[in-house]
């Protein structure tokens, strides 16, 4: 006798009526072991509810034997790879907006720069479209940091220049013109005074 390969059966094997074990589920008949009386669902149906537990959403197939919609849907845009590229942008523009803050608008430019993209991508986060959320939150706290120092800087420099030892300076760096012996001799007396 040979089953359905081809092979050789031996006594041991399950299988209805053929000597072999029923398997877990199968009766001893060989067919499956389903209560009797009950009509099963066809491909596209839906399962009837199982007594004991209320339906819920999402039991059994969709309307029309659909399946799983389509893709497009589904979290990170529907490509499966999550966008992350605002989130990257924001700490790469909020570490350069700290490291260039000296230069004021190098910082405040970059740092609102990595602003706008950290609060983007954290609404990306929110709807699913990515997942360096933490990564975006350290771009916005690292532009915020880049900009302050570079206002700060910023804000210095204005007083001095419009306090009385500022405007001595200006005067005295535009009385020396282009002679540098008279420009350093303008930052010495600055700095004794």
């Amino acid at each position: 006798m040979s089953d359905n390969w081809g092979g050789p059966q031996s006594p041991d094997q399950g299988g209805g009526g053929s000597g072999y074990p029923p398997y877990p589920g199968q009766s001893p008949g060989g067919g499956p072991a389903y209560p009797q009386g009950q009509e099963y669902p066809q491909q596209g149906q839906a399962y009837p509810p199982n007594p004991g537990y209320p339906p819920g959403p999402g039991y059994g197939y969709p309307p029309g034997g659909q399946g799983y919609p389509p893709p497009g849907y589904g979290p990170y845009g529907g490509g499966g790879q999550p966008r992350n590229g605002l989130g990257v942008a924001a700490l790469v523009l909020g570490i350069a907006a700290i490291v260039l803050s000296w230069t004021v608008v190098g910082g405040i430019l970059l740092g609102i720069g990595a602003l706008v993209c950290g609060f983007l991508g954290r609404g990306r986060v929110r709807r699913q479209e990515a997942n360096n959320g933490g990564l975006a939150l350290a771009g916005i706290i690292t532009g915020a940091i880049g900009a302050a120092i570079a206002l700060v800087i910023l804000i210095a420099a204005i007083a001095f220049f419009v306090s009385e030892e500022g405007r001595t300076y200006l005067t005295c760096l535009d009385d020396a013109g282009n002679n540098q012996a008279a420009i350093d001799q303008c930052t010495r007396e600055f700095e004794r005074s």
